[in-house]
């Protein structure tokens, strides 16, 4: 059935237990956005109701997030079956040399309304794409910064991963830190 009137919104899952969703500080909100031929032609990208609540958008409400290359708008139209959307990244991922395959990691500041993409591909070495999920500062721990991210134990924070559908970086977790510890 549809929702009436009266009914409230259905709630909205905590953003640290959505794929591909890395709030890896506060005010900070990364998000895995794969590039396909869609995204390169301009189409409008879904993002998860969990995204656009941490990020301050209720439903029927929109925010304006800017970058030195443009404005983005994060809407969350109640009438739109596919859910909250950012419109087209085309620019951004043209900017940042993406091409089907790649990923872009959009990353939201909410307070500032401010954000930035940056390409990832999943050719980089381990190094090069953990550093572009979790930006610069956190590359150096990636297990210490995901365990905050998740608000969960070191040890635990693979297996939140591959709950969370979330096994390429899983894989890649599991990799680097073995090379880490193998290196020493």
């Amino acid at each position: 059935r549809r929702r009436g009137r009266g009914d409230s919104w259905p709630r909205v899952a905590d953003p640290r237990t959505v794929r591909g969703v890395f709030c890896t500080a506060d005010d900070v909100i990364r998000v895995v956005i794969p590039v396909d031929h869609e995204l390169l032609r301009g189409s409008g990208v879904r993002v998860h109701r969990a995204v656009a609540a941490a990020a301050g958008v209720r439903p029927r409400h929109q925010r304006t997030f800017t970058s030195p290359l443009g404005r983005m708008t994060l809407r969350w139209d109640v009438y739109s079956s596919a859910g909250p959307d950012v419109g087209s990244l085309r620019a951004y991922a043209q900017a940042a040399n993406a091409s089907a395959g790649d990923s872009l990691i959009l990353t939201l500041h909410p307070r500032s309304r401010t954000f930035t993409t940056t390409r990832l591909r999943l050719s980089d070495p381990a190094t090069g794409q953990l550093r572009a999920l979790l930006g610069p500062a956190a590359a150096d721990d990636p297990v210490q910064a995901l365990a905050q991210a998740f608000n969960c134990a070191p040890a635990a924070v693979v297996d939140e991963l591959r709950r969370r559908g979330d096994t390429h970086w899983a894989d890649l977790i599991t990799s680097h830190t073995h090379k880490a510890l193998s290196s020493r």
